[in-house]
């Protein structure tokens, strides 16, 4: 559908494309061009893995591009949670209570006075008990919730962000099936993750 409104409007506007060469990212031509320079890559020593946060289908069971994400506005509601801080506790507010168990840090920004006591010192999850690092970034928004965001590996992209710049830990908690995994990540109490294991998000 996307094609077509593309091609109708690039019409319209009378630019001058040769419908005859047209291509997509998934005809056998596109392909061979992709894995021959996979082969290249590979050959030169460039190609590795890694564990890496990816838009996931999990209906499907399939990665998926950006170009195919539609946003759409949804209910929601920032829950309170409260983090056991050395100086006592610090309250969260998250729309995304579910990936406590995947929480690597909170972070703030740095021209937040309210927090800057507790930089480079850490604090302990709700429920959960883990010690998490509290760092500042300057994606954080102090006018958003209480100011200060908790950082789980992955919930949108924010958290891809600050996990990658900040260098944080990897909790992973949703599987490719979109429930919580049967085994808890590392340094999660297992007792009380049992509770949510086998869970999809809405449960």
């Amino acid at each position: 559908e996307d094609e077509k409104a593309f091609e109708a409007l690039w019409r319209r506007l009378g630019l001058s494309v040769d419908w005859e060469l047209t291509y997509t990212t998934i005809g056998e031509r596109s392909q061979a061009v992709s894995q021959r320079a996979f082969l290249r890559n590979l050959a030169r020593g460039e190609a590795y893995t890694s564990e890496a946060p990816t838009l996931w289908d999990v209906g499907f069971r399939t990665a998926v591009a950006q170009a195919e994400l539609e946003d759409r506005e949804r209910q929601g509601a920032y829950h309170k949670l409260r983090f056991h801080g050395p100086d006592g506790p610090v309250d969260v507010d998250t729309t995304r209570p579910e990936l406590l168990p995947a929480c690597v840090a909170l972070v703030f920004h740095p021209g937040d006075e309210r927090y800057r006591h507790l930089l480079g010192r850490t604090v302990r999850t709700p429920f959960f008990d883990v010690e998490v690092p509290v760092r500042e970034h300057p994606m954080a928004a102090p006018d958003k919730g209480t100011g200060i965001a908790m950082v789980c590996t992955f919930g949108d992209l924010a958290d891809v962000t600050w996990w990658r710049e900040l260098r944080l830990d990897t909790r992973v908690v949703i599987g490719r099936d979109g429930r919580l995994l049967p085994e808890p990540p590392h340094g999660v109490d297992p007792e009380t993750y049992a509770r949510l294991a086998g869970r999809t998000v809405n449960q």
